[in-house]
């Protein structure tokens, strides 16, 4: 079982690796989950475009499979369609982040962060450096640890790009 680092020393007390092995078994439920809602939205557009319905139907269609995505996970549609969209990105273009979220070794809030980074690399190229060194350092920081990391981590990727960034960001800030 995947302990970090930091919390090695606890794995010898039997009640914490019980909880720890819990921990991980709900977070692989919880990409399992994930996976067959991402399943079930893939089949009802595939459904779709079968029929030959016009872009607006599909859409719609899409939208009603994210609100019953909605329904069953209890949450809004706005957070069930970042959930599918971080699941989506992750499954798509991040093959060692994917492994790691589907291993339960890091969390959802973990992965969302992660893709969501990850939609603002410009360059393909810096996409399979940052998966691989995205997933290590998820695996051994806490969700905050690793939103600092991330925006440093993309800074020495691309700084040029990550100045026109923070440049386009400061131009759109207003009081």
């Amino acid at each position: 079982m995947f302990w970090p680092a930091r919390a090695a020393h606890l794995a010898q007390e039997p009640e914490l690796s019980h909880a720890r092995a819990l921990i991980i078994t709900t977070r692989q439920t919880e990409a399992q989950a994930l996976t067959g809602l991402l399943d079930y939205q893939d089949r009802r557009a595939r459904e779709a475009d079968a029929a030959g319905v016009d872009h607006h139907t599909r859409r719609a269609l899409r939208e009603a499979a994210t609100g019953d995505t909605a329904h069953i996970l209890g949450v809004s549609e706005q957070v069930a369609s970042g959930m599918l969209t971080a699941a989506r990105t992750a499954r798509t273009t991040l093959p060692v982040t994917w492994k790691i979220y589907l291993a339960g070794i890091i969390d959802t809030a973990r992965l969302r962060a992660i893709t969501t980074t990850a939609t603002t690399l410009i360059r393909a190229a810096h996409c399979e450096a940052f998966d691989a060194a995205a997933a290590a350092a998820a695996a051994r920081m806490t969700l905050g640890e690793l939103r600092a990391w991330l925006r440093r981590y993309t800074a020495t990727l691309d700084p040029a790009q990550y100045q026109a960034d923070c440049d386009r960001a400061r131009a759109d800030r207003w009081v």
